[in-house]
């Protein structure tokens, strides 16, 4: 079998202790745990950053000798800053952080964090219907009001949990990163997700959202990650943002898998209960089997 030149793992948050905003929504792992994952990446792969896996996929990982990895970020929280930051620096381990605009200094609150808000608040007045927790989990973007009123219902106050929380960096923390070589890439203003928005507003997403990177930093790599997923996204939005300069390379989170878009590549969720060497090997299996039938490409 081929070997697969890269792998691009990442992650939301690390945390020794409960975070009722992510509770429900996907697995934390805590510092014990993203560390063995580090080891384990750190003797199969090697680690690059931005940049340099960026000119290894302008000349189609051509001259990767060892298989490399990239690692990342979502969302700008509070715990990479507070954790994840001083055990990459630790390490010498690059890595890419994704910020939305609308989120740093607290300014606004994803609403999936507070659909896992509301879940958590309703667990604790002892209402543990699983058909309301689908339903609250099942609301999308266009619903937030939905659960704003929902919560107004429950004496849940999405303001006073993220004006007493620390959830997201503040501008200041990203500058340190970016001060200290990490990069720091776009994630949207607010984390819609872009095959349910029209193709205007997803231009203004990515636009405002990397206008806000370029006031942290400037290492050259315009970087986007898209929120939730690329699913569904045509090859004519992908050329428009080219043709607009906003964006040098950008990234979906389906595994590993090729992309007809030029320069977007799927990176390899790793919040699960699992290690990194299975978590990876589940992967690489899963690109395997759909090699095998010619179905490893995203068509566009």
């Amino acid at each position: 079998m081929k070997k697969i030149p890269f792998i691009l793992p990442f992650y939301h948050a690390i945390s020794d202790k409960p975070l009722s905003h992510l509770k429900h929504l996907f697995y934390v792992k805590n510092v014990k745990q993203f560390v063995s994952d580090l080891d384990y990446m750190g003797k199969n792969y090697q680690f690059v950053d931005l940049t340099e896996f960026y000119n290894l996929a302008k000349n189609d990982f051509k001259d990767v000798l060892k298989p490399v990895a990239h690692l990342s970020f979502d969302d700008g929280l509070i715990e990479c800053f507070e954790l994840i930051y001083s055990i990459l620096k630790s390490k010498g381990i690059p890595a890419t952080f994704f910020v939305n605009s609308s989120f740093v200094n607290r300014r606004k609150m994803f609403f999936r964090f507070k659909a896992s808000l509301l879940i958590e608040s309703l667990y604790q007045q002892n209402i543990k219907d699983k058909r309301f927790k689908k339903e609250i989990l099942d609301l999308e973007y266009s619903d937030e009001q939905t659960l704003n009123e929902l919560a107004s219902n429950y004496d849940l106050d999405f303001n006073e949990y993220l004006n007493s929380n620390r959830i997201y960096m503040t501008g200041a923390q990203i500058q340190v990163l970016s001060d200290n070589g990490f990069s720091i890439g776009g994630h949207s203003a607010d984390h819609p997700e872009f095959r349910l928005i029209d193709e205007d507003e997803a231009i203004n997403q990515v636009s405002e959202s990397m206008l806000d990177v370029a006031s942290y930093c400037d290492h050259g790599v315009k970087a986007f990650s898209f929120p939730f997923t690329d699913y569904q996204l045509k090859l004519s939005f992908f050329e428009k943002v080219r043709d607009l300069n906003l964006v040098d390379i950008s990234f979906g989170t389906a595994g590993i898998k090729n992309d007809e878009a030029e320069m977007n590549f799927q990176r390899v969720p790793m919040e699960f209960n699992y290690d990194a060497k299975e978590i990876i090997g589940y992967y690489k299996l899963k690109s395997y089997a759909r090699r095998f039938v010619g179905k490893n490409t995203i068509k566009r």
